[in-house]
């Protein structure tokens, strides 16, 4: 099971001081989640998440993970965002310096358009009771 997309437009953080800023950045990632054609994922995953943003645009990386989670629970991509049992978090600057290898179909289209948007990858763990420190 591998599930990946795109949200266009910037992250709201956990700390958005207006509320329905936060509520219409959560709507937006739902939407853009495409259906799981057997229903939410029950199992452990591993989670990617790439915020493309603006080099004038600051945020706290830690505060974009748990709207996005709670999004895409809520928008029945996963049964309990507690399943997580790996996540990785980035952000990058869009722009003339960013090399992005081998990127997904939907990353490149986002990159050649030139505006922010946020990448998920939603993958079944396959491992989730080893740790192995050293690796990636």
């Amino acid at each position: 099971m591998r599930l990946s997309f795109v949200v266009a437009g910037r992250p709201v953080s956990l700390q958005a001081r207006r509320r329905e800023v936060l509520r219409d950045w959560k709507e937006t990632v739902r939407r853009a989640a495409p259906p799981m054609p057997s229903g939410a994922v029950s199992i452990p995953v591993v989670v990617w998440i790439v915020c493309f943003l603006e080099a004038d645009f600051q945020i706290d990386v830690d505060n974009v993970a748990k709207p996005l989670l709670d999004a895409i629970k809520d928008g029945a991509v996963l049964a309990d965002d507690a399943l997580v049992v790996d996540l990785t978090l980035r952000k990058r600057t869009l722009g003339a310096t960013l090399t992005v290898e081998n990127p997904p179909v939907e990353v490149a289209a986002a990159l050649d358009a030139g505006d922010p948007f946020v990448h998920i990858e939603v993958e079944a763990a396959s491992a989730p009771n080893l740790l192995r420190y050293g690796s990636p």
